[in-house]
Parts: C-alpha cells; sequence; structure tokens
C-alpha cells in the first residue's frame, strides 16, 4: 500500500499503539518498533516531501494556517444554506448548516457530530452570566471518539451568539424545526429505549441510524466549493478554524486544545469559560 507523507504519522501511531498492547499482555519481547532505521527513514520520507513540494510547485498553504476559512466564509457557509435548499432537500441543508456550526464551535471531529444523538444534549441555566435576561446553555456530552476510547465523560457546550446568523443554538432549533414540523418526523417521546438512539444528525429514512461519512464529507464540501472556500479539509475544517479563531480572540489554549473534563463545574462546562473565551460563542 502506498504510504503519503501525511499518512504515515498515523501509521505509525497505530503501529506503536499496537506494539504497547501486545506488550502488556506479554505476547512477546521484541524492542520498540520506533527504533533508530525507522527514525531514519521517516527524516527521509520528510526530506522528500519537502523537495517534491518545491520541485512540482504544490501549493503549499495545503495543512499550514492559511488552509482555513475567514469569518467572512462563515457568513457566506451560512447564508447558501439558507437560500440554496428547496423544500425536498432543506432538510439536508439545514442539518449539513449546524454539523458546520458545530464543527467551528464545539471544535469535535465529523466523527463525533455523526455519532451524536438526541439524548446527549441538554441545557442548563447561567445564573450569573446576565443581570438583564435568562442565559441559558447548550450543553452537549461526548464519551466517544477517536481520542476517547476510554468511554469518559466530555462536556462541551455554547452560548446564544450575538450574530444570529451563524447561532450554533439557532441552527439547531431551525434543524429541529425542519425536521418535526415541515418533513412532519415525529417527535421523540425519550420515554422508550427506541428514542435514546435517535441521532442528532439524522443519515436518512431511519432516524436511528448513523449519517454516512461520504454523505457528510460530501454536503459540507459542496457548500465549500460553491461559496469560494478553498480547503484541503471537509468534515474537519470547522475544527481547525474554529480554534484559529477562538486563539485570535484570546482564548486561553489550554481550552482550545483539550476537551472539558469528566466534571461538570462552571470552569469546565463549557469550552470556552471564562470573559474572554465566551467571544468565540458571542462574538
Amino acid at each position: 500500500m502506498k504510504r503519503t507523507s501525511r499518512s504515515i504519522p498515523s501509521t505509525e501511531a497505530a503501529v506503536i499503539d499496537l506494539y504497547n498492547v501486545q506488550i502488556a499482555r506479554h505476547q512477546h519481547s521484541n524492542p520498540h518498533p520506533r527504533g533508530f532505521a525507522v527514525r531514519s527513514a521517516l527524516k527521509d520520507v520528510q526530506s522528500r516531501a519537502w523537495k517534491r513540494i518545491r520541485e512540482s510547485h504544490e501549493d503549499r498553504a495545503v495543512n499550514t494556517l492559511l488552509d482555513a476559512y475567514t469569518p467572512g466564509d462563515l457568513q457566506n457557509f451560512v447564508r447558501h444554506c439558507w437560500t440554496a435548499g428547496t423544500r425536498a432537500n432543506v432538510d439536508s441543508y439545514m442539518r449539513t448548516l449546524l454539523d458546520f456550526l458545530v464543527g467551528h464551535f464545539f471544535l469535535v471531529r465529523g466523527e463525533q457530530r455523526r455519532m451524536a444523538e438526541l439524548a446527549d444534549m441538554f441545557v442548563m441555566q447561567l445564573p450569573t452570566e446576565s443581570a438583564f435576561q435568562e442565559c441559558w446553555c447548550w450543553v452537549m456530552v461526548f464519551d466517544n471518539g477517536k481520542t476517547n476510547s476510554s468511554g469518559k465523560k466530555q462536556y462541551l457546550g455554547a452560548l446564544r451568539n450575538r450574530d444570529f446568523r451563524i447561532c450554533p443554538i439557532g441552527a439547531l432549533a431551525m434543524y429541529l424545526f425542519t425536521r418535526f414540523h415541515v418533513k412532519k418526523e415525529a417527535w421523540p417521546s425519550l420515554r422508550s429505549p427506541e428514542d435514546y438512539r435517535i441521532k442528532l444528525l439524522r443519515g436518512g429514512s431511519d432516524r436511528e441510524h448513523e449519517l454516512n461519512d461520504k454523505t457528510h464529507r460530501t454536503w459540507i464540501a459542496n457548500v465549500m466549493k460553491a461559496v469560494g472556500i478553498v480547503s484541503s479539509k471537509s468534515t474537519h475544517a470547522g475544527r481547525k478554524t474554529g480554534a484559529q479563531h477562538a486563539e485570535i480572540l484570546g482564548v486561553p489554549e489550554a481550552e482550545v486544545s483539550s476537551p472539558s473534563s469528566s466534571a461538570l463545574s462552571p470552569s469546565t462546562l463549557t469550552r470556552h469559560s471564562d470573559p474572554k473565551g465566551r467571544e468565540m460563542d458571542r462574538s
């Protein structure tokens, strides 16, 4: 199987994980696979990749800070989802809108968004947030994913955005309205076990079925292309760019680089828990 310089690190990590599991089970006593020869080979691959990129005039912005979209691009993405849909596919556009904003503000992987279920969501009032009106936080619980194989509960949340066009809570409301009122999907009672398997992002006629990965990528990529967003990422574009926007707004690095802990407290309720961080959701 042909491997590129970009896929080698993930392959290397998988091999090392397998080695660690086998060592823990006392299945063999072979030396660590990342020896001198492997390290030398990896350096050689990186060197050849650097040379090839320059000789073939490949786009050097790929996988750099420039491989992202601007706040204006985000507005255009939202506008396209609102205006391009017809009665036949309005639910798919509203799903894509919600999906993209969740990726941008929650900074979660596409896999986690596809696996999220209605039962994983709840709202919590934050009484000290405002002296003039009630403030509610939309919270999602994640206990699975690529970097969370142990089932540890992680809480991520979002507040209402002062710009209603890019508000993830507004997008959630419109998507649920489209599903349960426009498309006449039966409202779940959450009293039977089947209701707890309903996906947030519906993948087809079966609402308990996870959205297909190819369909997921295709819808986001098509909207990005329609509004002129050029990126090497599709489902992960929001996760990457959202982190960049958070850093520009002054969100502490610890709140951007790592998910919330399993303890539900004011400091871990949302990824952006301090006044600066909340600008991510409000500005």
